[in-house]
């Protein structure tokens, strides 16, 4: 089991680990092979949808020097991502700085109030060109175990995956998916029995590589 001195500790450790976060080649070891390429993921010249996800951390409930993960999974009836794993995040209202959009989702989807989130810094911007969005990846943590509840229409569930455990390699794995019609070789996590991948598995990848630098 990975130890840290004290939960502080951990996030002392990872705010300093963020001031260069490892980039896009991190995000490219969870991305299918068609979407490795620096100009597909480019935003040059693309009119985009702006938007920002939260990757929270915050201590175990029953071991507190344990940092957790929090991750949200969406309904199946959504006719976009339905029913896959993702960060607490949305769409970015207009003259809305990222950051703020980050935390308002996660208020909005899990019920944490924002002012009680550290922002610990960000990771490297994100294209995705299924949906078109442009998507801002921050990093933030509680001080203590939140009381979460799925609070939006956009959440069916909501969960922890241990530090420890993201950096397990064992948990990495491939599924094929339909993609616009073609059966595509994914990369995937597998966490808390459901299959992490595209966008959030990409993201998940950059801040994995982050924790592996302590």
């Amino acid at each position: 089991m990975t130890q840290f001195a004290s939960y502080h500790q951990f996030l002392d450790q990872l705010r300093r680990a963020l001031v260069d976060p490892p980039g896009q080649r991190a995000q490219f070891e969870m991305a299918p092979e068609y979407r490795k390429s620096f100009d597909l993921a480019s935003v040059d010249g693309k009119p985009t949808r702006e938007a920002a996800v939260m990757a929270l951390f915050y201590p175990d409930r029953d071991d507190p020097g344990q940092p957790k993960l929090l991750l949200t999974l969406r309904p199946k009836g959504m006719t976009t991502h339905a029913g896959q794993v993702a960060f607490p995040g949305g769409g970015r209202e207009r003259q809305e700085e990222f950051s703020d959009t980050a935390l308002r989702e996660t208020e909005e989807e899990v019920s944490i109030p924002r002012s009680e989130i550290r922002l610990l810094g960000k990771l490297t911007p994100l294209y995705i060109p299924p949906s078109n969005f442009y998507v801002e990846p921050f990093v933030g943590a509680l001080p203590h175990y939140p009381i979460m509840a799925k609070t939006s229409a956009e959440v069916a569930s909501v969960f922890g995956v241990l530090v420890e455990e993201l950096k397990n390699p064992e948990i990495r794995a491939t599924t094929e998916k339909i993609i616009r019609g073609n059966v595509v070789t994914v990369p995937c996590y597998e966490i808390n029995n459901e299959l992490v991948w595209g966008a959030t598995a990409m993201i998940l990848a950059e801040l994995v590589a982050v924790l592996d630098r302590f």
